[in-house]
């Protein structure tokens, strides 16, 4: 690897363990597939413009139906596959144009969550949540602009009961903000 950006344990498959995706971000531009053990199986072509093809995978998720979502942080956009890297959709990035901030054009997050099958994306300044769920076509639920000072890079989102409780958005600049939701 070189400068890795994010990594992610899928859940097992019938009959087989669960796999890690590792994105292999800024100078080899791709996505690669472990095995639980750390076993290199496969890896996915990168650094073009084509549909399963990036230039900076910046965050990688895997939803509860085995589904891939990677951070296309350059393009501004998210792409999702199929475990074994078969393209199957991607979506632009939901940014608040009028934003003043250095990166108010890159997709550099994603957090997923099991429970409400939502995906959580940090789109510039903008904190932003999709359906993800089969047939929902990755509609934007809500987006909020975050108050940031610096330049968001990554985000988590803290687990309470049946709900999604907390999102946490760190910056470049060493500040950590807290967002709860009701």
């Amino acid at each position: 690897f070189t400068q890795p950006s994010d990594v992610v344990v899928s859940l097992p498959d019938a009959g087989s363990g669960p796999e890690v995706f590792v994105s292999d971000g800024y100078e080899k531009g791709r996505v690669v597939v472990l095995n639980y053990e750390g076993l290199y199986i496969r890896e996915w072509e990168v650094n073009s413009s084509g549909n399963s093809q990036f230039q900076v995978p910046h965050s990688i998720e895997v939803d509860s139906f085995g589904r891939v979502y990677v951070a296309h942080r350059e393009n501004g956009r998210t792409k999702i596959f199929y475990k074994n890297g078969t393209y199957i959709d991607q979506w632009q990035g939901n940014f608040d144009l009028s934003s003043n901030l250095e990166d108010s054009n890159t997709l550099s997050a994603l957090a997923y969550s099991f429970r409400l099958d939502l995906m959580f994306s940090l789109e510039g300044s903008k904190i932003v949540i999709r359906d993800v769920g089969i047939g929902r076509n990755w509609n934007v639920v809500t987006s909020w602009n975050v108050a940031s000072k610096g330049s968001p890079q990554d985000l988590a989102i803290g687990r309470k009961a049946e709900t999604i409780s907390n999102i946490y958005v760190s910056e470049l600049n060493g500040i950590l903000s807290q967002y709860v939701l009701e």
